[in-house]
């Protein structure tokens, strides 16, 4: 019986996701090399940054590989991936929004109260000191509180995706806020709004 097809799925994709989805690594590559340059260009005009361009572009083919078996064959296209681009890339703005929003609070609330030259300076600081013990804490401490306090997201949407109890992240987070305020003590206001989470 002929296979029936709608007419966004090219036969040629329709072979490859049939033989993702069975495992095929060698049709992966021949997925990601035909489709990679023309998504990055995409990414890079919307991000200019390369290196984020290729994150994302990584990023989306790795969620194909891992979650082939729900990938549909017959309707995979050009046009699914730029749709699935273009979520991405608007899931990574409203996390850089609420970040940016995130770290500004933290400087307003600081600075409404002594607004001085020396306190936009001592924030300014704190924000770089900030950054640096970020690097230096356990890789998950750090995920689970970026997803905290940056993608504000809730103890139990942490566990969700993180697929973690959620005892183990407030396990977590409170071992990142302990290593943050022990390391930031020289910051005590910043790093006490920080710790207690005042906007949560």
């Amino acid at each position: 019986m002929p296979r029936v097809m709608k007419p966004s799925a090219l036969p040629e994709d329709y072979d490859l996701i049939v033989a993702i989805q069975a495992g095929d690594a060698a049709a992966f590559q021949t997925l990601y090399r035909k489709y990679w340059r023309p998504l990055f260009n995409v990414s890079y005009q919307a991000t200019r940054h390369t290196d984020d361009a290729k994150d994302l572009v990584q990023e989306l083919f790795a969620d194909i590989w891992q979650n082939r078996a729900a990938v549909k064959p017959d309707t995979f296209s050009a046009a699914y991936l730029h749709a699935t681009l273009r979520h991405k890339l608007l899931d990574r703005i409203r996390k850089q929004a609420v970040r940016q929003q995130y770290i500004s609070r933290i400087v307003a609330t600081t600075t409404d109260h002594d607004n001085s030259t020396e306190a936009a300076l001592q924030s300014d600081a704190f924000l770089e000191h900030l950054q640096r013990e970020l690097i230096k804490l356990p890789e998950r401490c750090r995920l689970i509180f970026q997803l905290s306090r940056f993608d504000d997201l809730s103890v139990d949407e942490i566990a969700g995706q993180l697929r973690l109890s959620p005892q183990t992240v407030k396990n977590q987070l409170t071992k990142a806020l302990f290593r943050l305020r022990t390391s930031l003590h020289e910051y005590a206001t910043w790093a006490g709004i920080l710790v207690m989470g005042y906007w949560w």
